[in-house]
C-alpha cells in the first residue's frame, strides 16, 4: 500500500494558518489598502511567526494574489450564481454579483484589480489571473453550445476571451478612474448582451434581445431630461402676465 506523503504545509494546522493569514490580509486590504499590508503585520494578526507567511506563500506578492483569488472564488459560490441555470444565464449572474461587489466594496475591488492585473503571469502556485473570467465564461458557453443555443460555427474559445477582455477592460478603466461606477455597472451588463446576441439563436436569442431592450429603455429614461418643471414655471409666468395685463 502506497501512502501519499503530506507536504510540510498541508496539515490541518497549516491549512488553518493559511486561511487565517488570507483572512487577515483581506481585512488589512479592506480597511487600510495596500499601504497597510506587510508580512510582519499579517503574521502578528494571525498569531504566527514572522517566517510563517513566507514559508507558506513565498512572498507578499503571492500572498496578495492568493487573497484576491479567494475573493474571486467566493463569487462563484454565491447562491445567485450557483443556483442560476447553467450556461449563458450564469455569465450574466456572475456579472451581476461582481457589480454588487464593486458597489459595496469599492476600495477593496480597486485593490483586487490592481493585484491581479499587475501579477506576474509566470508566478507558479498562483491560481488567479486575467483568465479567471475567461475560464468561467468558457464553461458556460460550452453548456450553451450543448443546448444548441449558439450558432453552429461559433468559436466559444474566442468568444469567451472577448467577453472576458471586455469585462476586465471596463474594470481597469474604472480602477484608473476613466469610468464612473455607474458607467461600469451599466456597461458591464450591456457589453455582455451586445456581445452574446449575434452568436445566439432561438429562444435564448429572444431572451437576450428582451433583456437588451429593457436595459436600453431604462438607460434612455434615465438620460431623458425632465422639462415638466419648466412647463409648470412657464404656465405660472403666463398666468401672472395675464393678471398684470388685466390690472
Amino acid at each position: 500500500i502506497m501512502i501519499k506523503k503530506r507536504g510540510p504545509y498541508d496539515s490541518p494546522l497549516q491549512r488553518e494558518r493559511r486561511r487565517s493569514i488570507i483572512s487577515n490580509t483581506r481585512h488589512l486590504l479592506e480597511t487600510e489598502g495596500l499601504e497597510g499590508v506587510s508580512m510582519a503585520r499579517i503574521a502578528s494578526l494571525s498569531n504566527v511567526s514572522a517566517k510563517t507567511p513566507y514559508n507558506i506563500f513565498g512572498s507578499l506578492d503571492r500572498l496578495l494574489l492568493q487573497t484576491a483569488s479567494a475573493r474571486l472564488d467566493e463569487l462563484l459560490q454565491e447562491d445567485q450564481v450557483r443556483l442560476e441555470k447553467p450556461g449563458i444565464p450564469r455569465i450574466l449572474a456572475i456579472t451581476q454579483i461582481a457589480m454588487e461587489q464593486f458597489i459595496d466594496s469599492q476600495d477593496f475591488m480597486r485593490v483586487v484589480i490592481a493585484i491581479v492585473v499587475s501579477a506576474d503571469a509566470g508566478d507558479g502556485g498562483s491560481k488567479p489571473n486575467l483568465g479567471w473570467v475567461q475560464g468561467f465564461t468558457l464553461e458556460s458557453l460550452l453548456v450553451a453550445q450543448q443546448n444548441n443555443e449558439l450558432r453552429p460555427a461559433t468559436d466559444i474559445h474566442e468568444l469567451s476571451r472577448i467577453l472576458a477582455a471586455n469585462q476586465w477592460g471596463m474594470a481597469l478603466m474604472w480602477q484608473q478612474e476613466l469610468f464612473s461606477l455607474d458607467q461600469l455597472v451599466r456597461q458591464a451588463h450591456l457589453s455582455n448582451l451586445i456581445t452574446l446576441l449575434p452568436f445566439c439563436i432561438g429562444p435564448r436569442r429572444d431572451w437576450l434581445q428582451a433583456l437588451l431592450d429593457e436595459q436600453l429603455d431604462a438607460q434612455h429614461e434615465e438620460s431623458t431630461p425632465d422639462f415638466s418643471h419648466l412647463a409648470q414655471t412657464s404656465s405660472s409666468n403666463s398666468t401672472h402676465s395675464s393678471v398684470v395685463a388685466i390690472k
